[in-house]
């Protein structure tokens, strides 16, 4: 609310970029912490990580030198000002420090400081954030950028110091190979992520402009509430899983992998039916428009969380190649997507093409997991259910889009049932959770 729509629009457009370089800036070194920790041993970690991060850190400064020497013709290509390719370039490093420490926490089974470091880079940068934005009297959106900059410089520093300061290891290129063979596709697989996720806002703004495309960022950032609960959730799922899947504990896996669905599906559902009244409290009138909008990127979202069952199984199976080929072929079918549903039927036509793009996303991980790699140990049937409900709800709830009290009474019995859900399957749970 203390921000105009055309400058969201352009901290959104300066966010956009921010995820796409971090993508790359550090090597996406990252994604091959999971399959190190399995399957070249425990006692390798404290080596792998300093020489991943030092591996990183190199990328990361010469993308760094190259960007900022050619920062005039950079911000023409990228519609920002000169002056913020060294936030971009210090925030997208951050990013990917950040994604480091947190990966590294899920594998060695750390969820309380993964947690708590998690929330403490949110608070602050929102926190911050806000502060200078309320005392800046023009351009309030530099308070968002030089807040991120600020505390993501801290987030390099930290990670620098936990995995390379004081570790007496010696650089191994053996891991630096390793790591460039799994993480390079991943680097196609983000960035084609990232057309799905993005090109939606710069389609809306090439169409409509930033205040359509700000309406958009609000509605796309309510949506990934149930995302932010998936992640707590995969913290605990993705090392479980790796784990029990190298010791072929398939019933477990299936009976875990079906509640693990059953439960995010239900949080999903739940986002859905108070969607429009936080789209309402937390934006001003102007953005109300998107309250459709708001239910079909939800539903869309959902299906993002669907497609990381067979994915962690690529990632054990060590062959990713088949994830950059999935995802880049997605990206470009959302791309002609967007161009069509956006020019033809505006903000909603955003939100459909998220929907189809990720729904075929899942189906194409689905086929490669179970078809091509082979032996996926979780039968579809796990995650069926949830998928059945939420896509009858979905419905249901866009046609009471204007019927909050139903909506409501609705919401309650979900609640009791999720409730009862948990109770009943406590013992389940606890086989992968630490209750």
């Amino acid at each position: 609310r203390i921000l105009s729509p055309e400058e969201f629009g352009i901290i959104t457009i300066f966010l956009t970029w921010v995820s796409f370089f971090a993508v790359f800036i550090g090597f996406q070194v990252s994604s091959s912490i999971a399959s190190a920790y399995i399957h070249r041993g425990k006692k390798n970690l404290v080596r792998y990580m300093k020489n991943i991060v030092i591996l990183s850190l190199l990328s990361a400064v010469i993308i760094s030198i190259i960007c900022v020497l050619f920062r005039e013709e950079i911000s023409k290509l990228l519609l920002i000002e000169p002056d913020l390719i060294i936030h971009l370039m210090i925030q997208a490093y951050g990013v990917s420090c950040a994604t480091i420490y947190i990966i590294y926490t899920i594998q060695t089974k750390q969820p309380k400081k993964n947690v708590v470091f998690s929330v403490e880079v949110s608070l602050l940068v929102v926190s911050l954030s806000i502060l200078l934005i309320i005392n800046l009297d023009e351009d309030k959106y530099l308070g968002r950028i030089f807040a991120g900059s600020a505390i993501y410089l801290i987030v390099i520093f930290y990670v620098i110091r936990e995995f390379v300061t004081g570790k007496e290891v010696e650089i191994n290129f053996k891991d630096w190979k390793y790591a460039i063979k799994l993480s390079s596709p991943l680097i196609i697989h983000l960035l084609a992520n990232i057309a799905i996720s993005q090109s939606d806002r710069l389609f809306l703004t090439h169409y409509m402009g930033l205040e359509v495309a700000a309406i958009y960022s609000v509605c796309y950032n309510i949506s990934i509430v149930g995302m932010i609960l998936v992640e707590v959730g995969t913290k605990v799922w993705s090392p479980w899983y790796l784990e029990n899947t190298m010791n072929k504990n398939n019933a477990s896996v299936n009976s875990a992998a079906r509640m693990f669905s059953l439960g995010i599906s239900l949080i999903f559902i739940i986002v859905l039916f108070i969607s429009p009244e936080v789209l309402m409290l937390m934006a001003p009138e102007e953005y109300w428009v998107g309250k459709s909008t708001l239910l079909i990127v939800t539903s869309a979202v959902y299906f993002q969380f669907l497609y990381r069952f067979p994915l962690t199984y690529e990632q054990f199976c060590q062959n990713m190649k088949w994830v950059a080929v999935s995802t880049i072929s997605v990206g470009f079918l959302n791309l002609i997507l967007n161009n069509f549903f956006i020019d033809s039927f505006g903000l909603i036509g955003a939100a459909i093409a998220t929907y189809i793009s990720y729904l075929i996303l899942f189906l194409m991980h689905e086929y490669v997991a179970r078809k091509i790699l082979k032996d996926y140990n979780i039968k579809f049937s796990a995650y069926l259910p949830g998928i059945i409900l939420v896509v009858f709800f979905s419905a249901l709830n866009y046609f009471l889009i204007n019927f909050p009290y139903i909506r409501y009474a609705i919401l309650f019995v979900l609640f009791v049932a999720l409730i009862i859900l948990f109770r009943s399957r406590k013992e389940l749970f606890s086989k992968y959770i630490k209750l």
